[in-house]
């Protein structure tokens, strides 16, 4: 049992210590990747969009500031937006 648990707490930690240090750009360009593997592999499965289908929710990233009144803090993190289905008469 604990060697099974060292072999997954081990990876897991160093794994949550580098997403502490990692810069926003490589967790954005990940987030991009992760969207665009779900894509294809909802087209792999028959889901692809085609006229008429409903259209999977379009995903951003934010970079927000963890104190915006802070000015010598600049630490930061990647909020997800999520732009909903387009309806009549929305914005986007």
């Amino acid at each position: 049992m604990a060697v099974w648990l060292a072999r997954w707490l081990g990876p897991l930690l160093l794994v949550s210590l580098w997403g502490l240090s990692a810069p926003a750009s490589l967790l954005r360009r990940l987030g991009e990747h992760i969207q665009q593997f779900q894509e294809r592999s909802a087209q792999g499965l028959g889901l692809s969009l085609g006229p008429g289908a409903a259209a999977l929710p379009k995903v951003g990233w934010l970079e927000q500031l963890l104190d915006p009144f802070n000015v010598s803090n600049r630490r930061s993190f990647l909020q997800a937006i999520l732009q909903p289905w387009p309806q009549p008469g929305a914005p986007w």
